[in-house]
């Protein structure tokens, strides 16, 4: 039995200088692995950076079959592409923006922060059947009125983000901080 062991600086541990370093290490121990030889990377880097590339690709899987269930949910609701189209309107934004302010603010994406597109989804679906239910109930009996069905929904759909939005904020309290970052992307996103 043989073990090398190394020290990472804290600051070290970004996923791209992680995922780096994984890299280097698999070529560096490649050429030693032979037959009746096994050759093991282990610690905290090498298992945060597995741990992220498990759940980057769970997340893939997971919001791709979410998100196909959720557009055939919602065609069946709405009985129509153009209220699949509200939808989408109603969360792609929303996706885009927060990861954009993530990417300026060069923060991570963290273990924690793989969930976020999948409760925005969520908060968005809610707020989309809200609206769109109505609707489709008034245009079933002829009325057209998009403006009378907002007018009694946009307070309840308000109210139900923003209370969610400060449960989430409300994360931003404890000490630890890939819980802090979740939790004020994720109000930055619902609202």
């Amino acid at each position: 039995t043989f073990i090398l062991s190394g020290y990472l600086d804290k600051k070290s541990f970004k996923n791209s200088q992680l995922a780096a370093l994984d890299a280097d290490l698999k070529k560096l121990i490649k050429p030693y692995a032979t037959e009746g030889r096994t050759l093991k990377l282990s610690g905290t880097p090498i298992i945060t950076i597995r741990y992220m590339q498990f759940m980057q690709r769970d997340q893939m899987i997971f919001m791709g079959i979410s998100f196909a269930l959720l557009l055939i949910l919602m065609w069946v609701l709405m009985g129509s592409i153009k209220g699949l189209l509200l939808f989408l309107l109603s969360v792609v934004p929303a996706w885009i923006a927060i990861f954009a302010v993530m990417g300026l603010l060069g923060s991570p994406v963290t273990a924690l922060l793989m969930v976020l597109p999948i409760i925005l989804l969520i908060v968005g679906i809610s707020d989309s059947i809200h609206i769109l239910t109505p609707l489709k109930r008034r245009s079933e009996k002829g009325e057209k009125d998009v403006a009378a069905v907002f007018a009694t929904m946009w307070l309840p759909c308000l109210l139900t983000s923003v209370t969610t939005a400060l449960g989430f904020l409300s994360l931003i309290l404890t000490r630890i901080p890939a819980v802090v970052s979740f939790g004020a992307f994720t109000a930055a996103g619902i609202m």
